[in-house]
């Protein structure tokens, strides 16, 4: 019964994505791929349309799980 409409489609990952995580806030996403790059997504709270992708990193450590620092 739910609904999926696709927004806007990154590609920037070379391997497959194992790991896609929001902050508490919903403004940032970051997707973690099989080499560990992190790919930065920013998302404005207005209008979900609007999808900016602002960093690539890429690590050369394998990934398994990440996590927000709460602290600020």
């Amino acid at each position: 019964d739910k609904k999926f409409a696709l927004v806007k489609a990154f590609k920037v990952h070379k391997n497959s994505i194992i790991k896609v995580k929001c902050n508490r806030e919903g403004s940032t996403v970051v997707a973690v791929d099989t080499a560990g790059s992190l790919f930065f997504l920013s998302i404005d709270d207005i209008s979900l349309s609007k999808i900016t992708p602002f960093c690539l990193f890429e690590t050369g450590f394998k990934i398994n799980d990440l996590s927000w620092d709460r602290s600020g």
